[in-house]
Formats: structure tokens, sequence, C-alpha cells
């Protein structure tokens, strides 16, 4: 649930935060407790986790997961949250996650993992799911927040802590890119089938590109 928790702060909606913040709370995880594990700031990239994989490093291969609370878990969260949030900068988290779980633990962690991308997936393009009905959060987010108040505002202002992390950057740059996209292709569509003579223009003064009205110019082609 630990792990859970951490990794639902790279989904834009609350919902699974707040489920599974509750969920560390029916399992005796006080208020305080859960904020200082979600309030950490998330890493930025394998560089940001070096005494994690030194750490994990210094430990004898093939022990399994870690004891609640222990430093070898802090490291293993750490290095999982670049494995799961920037796949593309996590290959030595990923090694030194498998060195220490061993083959039947990783192969359980990667299930998890593929479980709760599936379930970030599903709330993403459920945003109306109400999380106020969950079990879990009924029996608990007042006591929870009862415990430690600054969890409240810590929930309230998630969407914006997301948009700020790595993956509200990668999706930030992922609609600009599509927006772009679209933009040239509007300008390629009206360049194409446009009547009038259109004519692009290096720096030297050259024709870069001329579009398909130059054919029919008496003596012109579009080549």
């Amino acid at each position: 649930e630990r792990l859970c928790a951490r990794l639902s702060r790279f989904t834009s909606r609350p919902h699974s935060l707040i489920r599974h913040a509750c969920e560390l709370h029916a399992l005796g995880v006080s208020g305080p407790e859960v904020f200082a594990l979600l309030r950490e700031p998330p890493p930025a990239g394998e560089s940001d986790v070096e005494p994690a994989l030194e750490a994990l490093a210094a430990e004898p291969a093939g022990l399994g997961w870690p004891d609640p609370g222990s430093a070898a878990e802090g490291a293993l969260l750490r290095c999982t949250e670049v494995a799961f949030a920037l796949p593309w900068d996590g290959d030595r988290c990923r090694a030194a996650i498998g060195r220490r779980l061993g083959p039947t633990e990783l192969a359980r962690w990667v299930d998890l993992l593929l479980y709760l991308e599936m379930a970030h997936s599903w709330v993403e393009l459920h945003p109306y799911t109400g999380w106020a009905e969950d079990p879990p959060v009924c029996a608990h987010l007042h006591a929870l927040t009862e415990e430690e108040a600054r969890l409240e505002a810590f929930f309230l202002h998630y969407a914006d802590a997301y948009a700020r992390g790595p993956r509200g950057l990668v999706r930030r740059l992922a609609s600009e890119t599509s927006r772009r996209r679209h933009l040239v292709q509007d300008l390629d569509r009206f360049f194409t089938v446009a009547p009038d003579l259109f004519a692009i223009l290096g720096f030297a003064g050259r024709f870069r590109r001329l579009n398909p009205a130059w054919a029919e110019f008496p003596g012109r082609s579009s080549r």
C-alpha cells in the first residue's frame, strides 16, 4: 500500500491517491506518517535517486521485499517511482530493484506496476468517478484528515502538484507537440488545395516549396 500510495501521485486524478492513503490508515499508519510518505517530492530522473541506488547496491541480492519503514524500503520506493513514471530514464533503477527483489518478488513487482498503470488509466478516462463513495474513503478519510490537517490541503491542491511533476510535464509536452502537429497538417492542407499561387522561400530568397496551383500557371510547374 505504501508503494501504491506513492505511485498514485503520478495520475492527474486524486481518486487513487486518496483511496490508498485511506487504505494505509486502515492498516494502522497514522495521518502524519501518511503525509510524510506523500509529501516527499517525486524524483525527476535517476540522477535524483543516486543515494537510493547506492543503498540497493549495498544490499545482498535476492532478499525479496524489504521491511516496512526500513531504509531499504525507502530506497526501493524512490527507484520504483523513476521506473514507473519515467521509464525512459529508469534502466539502472530497474536493474537495482530486480537484483534486490529476486525473480519471484520481481514478477510480483511488475504485476503490481501493470495493475496500477491500468487503474490510473481507468480513472483518467472516467474523471467523474465518485471516490467519496469508496468504502475505505468513507471509513477513514475524516479520521485521517483529523489526525493530519495538512492532508486536506494536500488532496485539494493535488492537481497543481501533479502539473509540476514529471508526468505533468510530459503530458504538457505531448499536448503541445500534438497541437503543433495539427497546425502543420492544417497549413499543409490549405497550402495543397488553395487555388491561388503560394510559395515558401528560404533565407537566401530561393523557392523552398510551391503549391500545386503553380502547375496550372503557363510555363511553370510545382516541381
